[in-house]
Parts: structure tokens; C-alpha cells; sequence
């Protein structure tokens, strides 16, 4: 996330992550994009009960979070301007383990 396409911050990059399980669950986001120099470009938006906003540079150390039974939260991706660039698309990817 996002696909191979312009990115532009109009464009809504917007995922939701449940669990259905009746046990808590352990997730760990993180970034492949460490490139200092690309600081400020993206933001990812946590949203559950608290809103949690990070830098995707940030992203790269990892944020493990945990999900109650039956808790959803979405992440978003928010980009500070328009990008042509496969790159950028790239930087733009979450990785998630559970």
C-alpha cells in the first residue's frame, strides 16, 4: 500500500486490521523506508481509542501495539505532496507482524 500509481495527498491510503479472536494479539508495524533525508514526506495515522501519528522514517525502529479481543484499528498513510516516483510508492509500505 500504497499500488503502483501517482501518489498525491487527496488520495485516501487507508487500511483497517481487526481481531477476531477471543485472545489478544500482538502486532508489530514497521518501515522499510530509513532515509533520513525523506523525514516529513509521510505520515502514518494510527487511529484506535488515541490518535497516533509517526513519520514513516520513525517507522523504520518499529511500534509494536496490541489488539484486544474483537479490537479494530486503521492505519492511514498520509503524504505531504504529490510523488511520480516508484520509490516513493515503496516508502510508503507498512509491514506488519502478528
Amino acid at each position: 500500500m500504497p499500488v503502483d500509481e501517482n501518489i498525491h495527498p487527496r488520495n485516501l491510503y487507508r487500511a483497517e486490521i481487526k481481531n477476531n479472536s477471543t485472545k489478544p494479539a500482538s502486532l508489530h508495524l514497521k518501515s522499510a523506508f530509513q532515509k533520513e533525508a525523506g523525514r516529513g514526506y509521510i505520515n502514518v495515522k494510527i487511529i484506535t481509542e488515541d490518535h497516533t501519528i509517526m513519520d514513516m522514517v520513525d517507522l523504520a525502529k518499529g511500534y509494536p501495539m496490541e489488539l484486544a479481543p474483537f479490537e479494530t484499528f486503521v492505519f492511514q498513510i498520509e503524504y505531504t505532496r504529490p510523488f511520480d516516483k516508484l520509490s516513493w510508492q515503496k516508502a510508503g509500505r507498512l509491514i506488519i507482524n502478528y
